[in-house]
Order: structure tokens, then sequence, then C-alpha cells
């Protein structure tokens, strides 16, 4: 099963269901969840209804955290993919992922190669993540997937609770990181999901994207504390266990890098407002400079614009850009993807 959730998308449910309804693999249910648009995203899943692989939910705007949550609840699917509304599944995406996950014991979960792209179609940058041997430290330091492009087995989904409804945003890294401690997770080496990013959505909203850089470093303490002491701290105590969570430089750096590229972009009040925090996070080199940077650029245009001067050739290396045609993969390739074409007599995989 393929579940999306949208919230005032209209624009976006025909391309978002049509990409799911070429998808190759057999047999695919395809679930479609409201949040309680006030536009006409309702109307627009609804010309979808005759269909018979789709599903359509509906309620009252509850967030997505808990939308995707009760639409998951007492699913009956061995598998459940994730879909971003709005972004683009490749033909083969699920068979490729599905054909992977049985054929590894070991594998609950299974991503791929996502292309990133913004509104006007231009590339950003292409993740072709590995996995680690010590995957759950790998999701400490950094989150290699997105939410959008991964499969996994319901069985694990409820081993380790589902979502936890605290994280309203980075619910899919504080998923990852419980799911890494009690499975294993593989990546179809293929470029098969592209990510759109949207001015309106949370990787599009600087003040959306520092608030789940703060949920996001919170889940790392979740899972420090999982591995040190042996109980997980919002378990233990609840919402109130974040007031104990401590300064990361790692959350510093971020938050810098989130104010140069908000001024980049030309978010100049919101910017400073999180370089001040990223300040207060950590004082580093970095933080130090950027602060003190976007201070002098809000006093004058002329200091602004050398200031946006020196962020973009020091952000150069990081900032998107498109590879060249021979761009070499990455060394490190895990075993390949097993042939997903089904087989005579094969047994199919519910979805």
């Amino acid at each position: 099963m393929v579940v999306s959730v949208f919230y005032n998308r209209a624009d976006m449910v025909a391309s978002t269901v049509q990409c799911l309804l070429d998808q190759s693999h057999p047999d695919l249910r395809i679930l479609l969840v409201d949040d309680g648009s006030t536009d006409d995203t309702l109307h627009a899943m609804r010309d979808f209804a005759q269909d018979k692989r789709v599903e359509i939910q509906t309620g009252k705007n509850v967030g997505f955290v808990q939308a995707i949550s009760r639409a998951l609840a007492g699913r009956p699917e061995e598998y459940i993919a994730i879909h971003g509304s709005g972004d683009v599944s490749l033909r083969r995406r699920i068979e490729a992922q599905v054909a992977l996950a049985t054929s590894r014991p070991d594998v609950d979960v299974v991503g791929c190669w996502v292309r990133h792209i913004n509104e006007e179609g231009s590339l950003r940058r292409v993740d072709r993540h590995t996995i680690a041997e010590d995957l759950t430290g790998q999701l400490m330091s950094r989150n290699v997937f997105s939410h959008g492009e991964m499969l996994f087995s319901r069985r694990a989904f409820e081993r380790v609770g589902g979502y936890r409804t605290f994280f309203t945003f980075a619910q899919d890294r504080d998923l990852w990181l419980r799911l890494s401690e009690v499975t294993g997770f593989a990546i179809v080496e293929e470029e098969l999901y592209q990510r759109v990013r949207r001015r309106e959505g949370v990787s599009g909203d600087l003040r959306k994207t520092v608030l789940q850089a703060y949920l996001s470093a919170f889940a790392v303490q979740c899972a420090e504390t999982r591995r040190r002491d042996g109980y997980d701290p919002l378990d233990r105590y609840g919402a109130i266990a974040a007031a104990t969570r401590q300064p990361s430089r790692r959350l510093a750096r971020v938050l810098s890098f989130y104010a140069e590229r908000g001024h980049l972009e030309g978010h100049a009040q919101d910017a400073l407002t999180v370089a001040r925090a990223a300040y207060g996070e950590w004082r580093t080199p970095r933080t130090v400079t950027v602060y003190r940077g976007l201070q002098l650029a809000a006093r004058s245009p002329k200091i602004a614009h050398a200031v946006r001067a020196f962020s973009r050739r020091r952000m150069a290396p990081v900032l998107p850009v498109q590879p060249t045609p021979t761009q070499a993969a990455p060394e490190s390739v895990p075993e390949s993807v097993p042939d997903p074409t089904p087989q005579p007599n094969q047994e199919r995989t519910r979805l």
C-alpha cells in the first residue's frame, strides 16, 4: 500500500495519484488522506474514486503525523510505502523496493536514491546515500533519508510503536532511528523518487525548517539516551522531556547553515533570528561569524550585499548544483538489487 497525505494541495492531487497509478507493481493499493483541507483537495481526490486501487479517507485537520497515524491504524497490508503530496515516484519504485525487501529477511525498511528539485523544475541535488555498518550512529550524525521515498514493513512499524505525535516535524528521523535499533535497512541504488521543494512546505519555509531542526536534534538525543542508558526520555517523561534537551554543537551548525541560506534567499529578518539561535545554542567560529555578519547586514544594503557575496563563496560547495552527466557513482556500493520482474508462479506480495 502507498499512502499520501494532503492538506490544501488540490493542484497536486492529479499528478501525484497518476504517478502512483502508473506503478509497475501489481495489486497496489493507494490510500489518499485528506487532512481536513479547506480547498478543493477532497474534490480532486474523488475524481479517482472509481479506480478500485484507490481508497480515500478524510477528517478534520489534525496535522500530518496524526493524520497518517490514523490512516495506518489497523491496516492489513504487509508493506507500507510513503509518498509526499506533489512529489513523483518513478514507475519501478515500489516494485524495486518490494523486491529488495522480500529478498532480504533481515531488511524491513527500504529507500532509494532521490532527486531534489524546486517548484520550477530545476535540479537542486541528488541524494545517493549508502548505509553505514552502524546505521543508528549514521542517523544520529545525519538523516540520510527523506520521508516520501521510504517503504517499510507493517510488522516493524508496529513493533516500534509507529510515528510519535510529539514530533510534529522530524517524525521521520525519529522513526528511522527507532527502526534502525530493531531491524535492517537497504537502499535501491536507482533514482526512483523526485522530491519537490515547495515554498509553503517544511523544506521551503525557514521557520518550519528551524522547528524541524530542533525536533530532529531532540530525536537524536532520545536515541543517544536509549543507546547509553537503556530508556527513552519521551516514553518515560512525556512531552516535558523536551525541557531536558542538551545544547548541541551539531544543531548550532545546522542552524547557522539555514541562517546563511535564508539570507541568500531574501529572508533577512528570519535569517538573523535563526543566526541568533545558533549563536545561543553553541558558540563556534562559524556561529559567531554568521551571527555578527547578519547583524552588520541588517544595518545597510551595502553591507548586506557584501555579506551575501561572502556567503555565496563560502557555501558554494554545498549549495545545490546540477551534476554533470559523467558524475561518478559512490565508490561504496551495497549488494545489487534483485531482478524485480515476477517469474511464473511467483507469489505476489500484498501491498
